[in-house]
């Protein structure tokens, strides 16, 4: 994929043909299926070795033809957007993935879609995969759409539209090589890590996971009462801290090191419960958790359970 020349637009249409043709380097035909009620608006920015677009367009249409050369990624956002892409709803956690040898195929249908894609060459990001190459070129190739947390969807939202405001705001900032290295370095590290913490389909996959929770369920339900690392559970479960971290968001919306934590708050609140004052300190059961910071453990357990130690554990009295 190579960009000839930086630029950034930002315009409405009433008519998707004319849409059609002014969306640079894509081959697109938009075939309108109801009437539509409000303008179109697309936002297209070029920059070094990226392209990012984001449509806003309302009724039924059935989109054909092909993706810019390269890699492309695309997910949609908005209470009302609803696609249906190579044949497959989408809901509003999944990455779409564009096969590069596969034919465009999108059907939008909400009362207003809103889609954001970026096309990038594909060594570029599978560089960021280290030693990891193989699967990022499995993952491509193997899945069409691939869903990750809420959070993930959101932050590359954000970064779209922040992006794009600040070239609205600095125009001259498109030619500044710093900025063009700065964009690839945000916007491919956001999609980078919403891949690592991607979940697969397939059944083989699923019952790996099933194994792997299991090994990782023993280990904590084995230390319940002392603290559990990070590094203990990937060396039962084999597996990779980065593998650990998107089955932790994908699961319970929280990292390893966060659910342990709150395992940890978990057991000290039922010492605190089962020991009177004069027997046991609030300092001893907490260290006796892991916890060593006495304010920011109170502090903790406070947002958690919405009082202080000392009123979980006065309770008793």
């Amino acid at each position: 994929m190579q960009i000839s020349e930086n630029y950034y637009f930002n315009r409405e249409y009433s008519d998707f043909d004319e849409l059609a043709e002014n969306l640079r380097q894509w081959n697109i035909q938009i075939r309108q299926l109801q009437r539509k009620v409000n303008p179109s608006l697309i936002r297209q920015l070029s920059v070094g070795n990226m392209l990012m677009g984001h449509g806003m367009f309302s009724g039924k249409t059935h989109q054909v033809g092909s993706s810019p050369p390269g890699r492309t990624i695309a997910f949609h956002a908005g209470k009302t957007s609803q696609l249906i892409w190579r044949n497959q709803e989408v809901s509003q956690n999944a990455l779409m993935i564009f096969p590069s040898d596969s034919e465009l195929d999108i059907v939008t249908k909400g009362d207003q879609n809103n889609p954001y894609t970026l096309s990038f060459p594909d060594d570029i990001l599978a560089s960021r995969f280290a030693a990891s190459t193989k699967s990022y070129h499995n993952l491509m190739s193997k899945h069409e759409i691939v869903f990750i947390p809420d959070y993930s969807i959101k932050k590359l939202q954000s970064v779209f539209n922040f992006l794009f405001q600040v070239v609205v705001e600095q125009p001259a900032l498109l030619e500044s090589k710093a900025f063009q290295s700065d964009i690839e370095e945000r916007v491919l590290s956001e999609i980078f890590q919403a891949l690592s913490l991607s979940a697969g389909s397939s059944r083989q996959e699923k019952k790996i996971k099933s194994q792997t929770w299991k090994q990782i369920e023993t280990v904590i339900e084995g230390a319940i009462d002392s603290p559990i690392k990070v590094s203990e559970l990937c060396q039962a479960a084999e597996i990779s801290e980065r593998t650990l971290l998107r089955m932790f968001h994908e699961r319970f919306g929280i990292s390893p090191k966060t659910y342990l934590q709150r395992i940890r708050l978990n057991g000290v609140r039922h010492n605190l419960k089962k020991s009177l004052p004069r027997e046991e300190s609030i300092t001893d059961i907490a260290n006796a958790w892991g916890f060593w910071h006495m304010g920011k453990f109170a502090a903790d357990y406070k947002k958690l359970f919405g009082e202080l130690p000392s009123q979980t554990h006065r309770a008793n009295l």
